[in-house]
This record gives C-alpha cells, sequence and structure tokens, in this order.
C-alpha cells in the first residue's frame, strides 16, 4: 500500500513537473514573439543574411529554423533567401531551414498541447467514434495539411503549431510539409531573385507566378472542401 502511495506521489511529481515546465515554455514564447517583433525589424534581419559573406548559408538556415517559432514572417525570409542565393541554392537552403523548423515547432506544440487535445478528444467522443476517428482522420489530416501548405494566405508558422496538436503522425505531416511548401518557396525565392529590377519583365512575371500560385491553391482548397 505504502508502495503504491509512493508510486503515485512520484507520477504527480511528474505531472507537476511537466506542467510547470510547459507553462514556462508557452512565456517564453510569447516574451521572445514581442521581442523579437519590437527588437528586430524585418530589414535587420534581411542585413543579417546578406552581409554573412561566407557564413550566409548558415545565418539563413539558422534564421529559418528558429525565427518561426516567434511568428516572424517566413514570405520575408524567402524574398531574403532569394535576393542572397538564387533560386537553386535559395531552394536548397530554404528546404533544410523548413525541415528543422518544422519539425521544431511540431514537436514543441505536441508536448506542450497534445495531451490537452487527446483529453478532450477522450471527454467529447465514444471509444467507438474515437477509434474511427484515428483510423480514418490521419489520411485527411495529411492531405489537408498539405493543401494548407500549398495557400500563401495561410500563415506557415500556425500551420506547424495547430498540426502538432493534432494526431497527425510526424511522417506524415512532414511528407505534406516538404511537398506542399515547394510550390511556394519556388515562388518567392524567385521573387526575391527578382527584385533587384522591380521594373523588369522578369519581376512582373514573378509576381504573375505569385498570383497564379494563390489562385491555384484557393481552387484545390475550394474542390477539396466540395469533395
Amino acid at each position: 500500500m505504502q508502495k503504491q502511495k509512493k508510486q503515485r506521489n512520484i507520477i504527480d511529481m511528474k505531472k507537476e513537473n511537466r506542467g510547470f515546465v510547459k507553462i514556462l515554455l508557452i512565456i517564453l514564447v510569447i516574451l521572445c514573439t514581442f521581442a523579437i517583433m519590437y527588437f528586430m525589424p524585418v530589414k535587420e534581419v534581411q542585413g543579417w543574411i546578406l552581409n554573412a559573406g561566407i557564413w550566409a548559408p548558415i545565418v539563413y538556415i539558422l534564421c529559418f529554423t528558429f525565427l518561426p517559432v516567434f511568428f516572424f514572417p517566413v514570405p520575408v525570409l524567402a524574398l531574403a533567401g532569394g535576393l542572397c542565393f538564387g533560386l537553386l541554392s535559395g531552394t536548397l537552403y530554404t528546404a533544410v531551414g523548413a525541415f528543422f523548423n518544422s519539425t521544431l515547432m511540431f514537436l514543441l506544440a505536441r508536448y506542450i498541447g497534445g495531451d490537452a487535445v487527446e483529453r478532450l478528444i477522450k471527454k467529447n467522443m465514444s471509444e467507438e467514434m474515437r477509434m474511427k476517428f484515428e483510423k480514418n482522420n490521419h489520411r485527411d489530416l495529411i492531405v489537408f495539411i498539405f493543401i494548407l501548405r500549398l495557400i500563401p494566405l495561410v500563415p506557415y508558422n500556425v500551420i506547424n503549431y495547430c498540426s502538432g496538436l493534432t494526431k497527425v503522425p510526424f511522417w506524415g505531416y512532414t511528407l505534406a510539409t516538404m511537398t506542399g511548401i515547394m510550390p511556394g518557396t519556388i515562388v518567392f525565392l524567385n521573387l526575391g531573385e527578382k527584385t533587384t529590377d522591380v521594373t523588369s519583365v522578369q519581376f512582373a512575371i514573378a509576381v504573375l507566378a505569385l498570383v497564379l500560385l494563390i489562385v491555384f491553391s484557393l481552387w484545390i482548397s475550394k474542390k477539396y472542401k466540395e469533395r
């Protein structure tokens, strides 16, 4: 009896410690978000990348890995990547940074809020409904995340955090993320590369490509909703 009581106390203490760590992480993210918004202007971050010399790829990947955690606008980073590295190298560096960042944000959200969402589902769904939901919903979630990734108007940061709160498998989420962001990544990098001459035909084509991507992704989203 004493042994069981001691084990329960240890479990309760571990839960309390996890809860305390989660609260600290949430506070840290909020404080860092406000700090970055006020003390790290977009032009300053772009300047870091453009003036980093041979270290520019590492600086860019680090910025892409950590800044979106605090809701820094990802398209701004992609534009800077296109301006600094061009389309081909910029795509490679962006893919590496996006993989690290999307993984970090997904796992952070799952650690902080995954248990709470699971408790909510258990509380409001029967066992049979929950099993059907988890069995059939993984594929739909992966497709849904992929479609959201295609739409430039949907904040990249929000998708990362919200995906971590679902039961979508990590590798399914990663596949949907890396394939879904590629069209937008190429379009924004190309636009960034062409900003050196905003009066050129190439810049106009880059802007047109962005408009077409928005229209096409919204059309795909509409068809998916109808289905």
